[in-house]
């Protein structure tokens, strides 16, 4: 299948392709792409109107998710072969590697310990379905098929993304930072933490983002008060020495503890910049 991006600067994102999906399994008729780049940008899809209201929940979804405005919480090429609509009846026959994800384990290791081990929390809180396209690029990086990620497979998939390519010391400080239980490898859990689109949980379900995020953070807030204490935080992370530079860097109010909203705006950012802009 040949993947056409319509050049109206969303890079990867929105693949010609799916008109075609759409038209083929819906009977949406393919207009220009002049016309159809006008409709997207201009003009909100409306699910009330024929044929919609007698096309799957599954399809709307993913037409929803892949008109959506933003590039950066679009559904990617590789995201939308890996959706349960596309895969009814079978899979797709092969999920490229998502160079989102690639980028996305570059930037990890430059995070905080604590952001790493919220972001950890997090992808423990989505289920089957909302980790089926993180699975299928877990599964085409894991080469031998065994579970785990090694370092040869990590430098052979970031070898892929040609701008990137990294030498090997930058590839094992990438391992090292996703390998939380430092036996080598990769495991599916450390790379969902860092192959997280956390932008997309954020955007296309604002109430399931809200529930998702708060049951994080209560795998961090064990008395359920409504803030991290240091010493829930240590106790978290097992991290020895002085917890004080994790907590000043999500801290916003200075109150010694860490809130809920405070939680969110670490999730949503990145730690080298500041927290203080960020939106709740």
């Amino acid at each position: 299948m040949i993947l056409a991006t319509i050049h109206i600067g969303i890079q990867r994102s929105l693949d010609q392709w799916f008109v075609w999906e759409v038209r083929e399994k819906t009977g949406w008729q393919c207009i220009d792409a002049v016309r159809f780049t006008h409709v997207v940008l201009k003009t909100e899809p409306d699910f009330k109107r024929k044929p919609w209201p007698n096309i799957s929940d599954s399809a709307k979804d993913f037409v929803k998710k892949l008109l959506v405005k933003d590039p950066r919480t679009r559904l990617t090429a590789a995201q939308a072969l890996s959706h349960q609509w596309v895969r009814e009846g079978g899979n797709a026959l092969e999920i490229p590697l998502d160079i989102s994800v690639l980028s996305s384990m570059r930037q990890f290791v430059k995070y905080s310990r604590f952001k790493q081990f919220a972001l950890k929390a997090l992808g423990s809180t989505l289920n089957e379905v909302e980790l089926a396209d993180l699975k299928d690029q877990f599964q085409a990086i894991d080469v031998d098929k065994n579970g785990a990620i090694s370092l040869e497979e990590m430098r052979r998939a970031l070898a892929k993304d040609l701008p990137w390519k990294l030498k090997d010391a930058c590839v094992m400080e990438i391992l090292n930072a996703m390998d939380t239980n430092t036996d080598g490898c990769i495991d599916f859990e450390e790379f969902v933490a860092a192959a997280l689109h956390v932008h997309q949980l954020v955007e296309h379900d604002s109430e399931k983002w809200r529930l998702l995020s708060q049951a994080a953070f209560e795998k961090f807030d064990m008395d359920r008060d409504g803030y991290i204490t240091p010493e829930e935080l240590r106790m978290h992370t097992g991290l020895k020495g002085s917890i004080n530079p994790l907590l000043d860097e999500v801290d916003i109010d200075k109150d010694g503890k860490i809130s809920l909203d405070e939680f969110r705006k670490l999730l949503k950012t990145a730690s080298m910049g500041p927290l203080r802009d960020a939106t709740k």
